[in-house]
């Protein structure tokens, strides 16, 4: 039977599964915050963390294109803040929304992650009930 409640897609691109090195900074103090990217999609990233930065901080990030010796320095702010107490957290860490890139940066991000796969969702999927209505009133 099909799911009758349409699932949410809050994102605008899809995060791929990685394992890479990176350097986070926070631009005003200077500080390293992470140094491990679990997932990274054209729009940011996932690193591990045990920082608690506030939301909105200011980050710089270095980190090696996947499968590429391509380097990618960009700003990026702090967009969520998994602190890992959740079982459905995973991994303590930090979303960060990556800030503008060059184009030749954004293509060489983009074709560095065809062919990955996507990260196995630590949680369920969170269902879109406005979606669904607007759709029962469209058929």
């Amino acid at each position: 039977m099909r799911a009758f409640v349409k699932q949410a897609k809050d994102r605008k691109t899809t995060r791929r599964a990685v394992d890479t090195q990176c350097q986070v900074v926070e631009e005003a103090e200077f500080v390293l915050l992470g140094a491990e990217a679990v997932d990274i999609s054209e729009d940011g990233m996932f690193v591990r963390s045990d920082a608690h930065p506030a939301l909105g901080t200011e980050v710089f990030v270095s980190f090696q294109a996947p499968g590429t010796k391509d380097w990618i320095d960009v700003s990026a702010t702090v967009a969520r803040v998994v602190r890992g107490r959740r079982r459905s957290d995973g991994v303590a860490g930090l979303g960060l929304r990556f800030g503008l890139m060059t184009q030749g940066q954004r293509e060489v991000l983009s074709d560095s992650l065809v062919g990955r796969p996507p990260p196995i969702p630590a949680r369920h999927l969170r269902r879109d009930y406005a979606a669904t209505i607007r759709g029962l009133g469209n058929s």
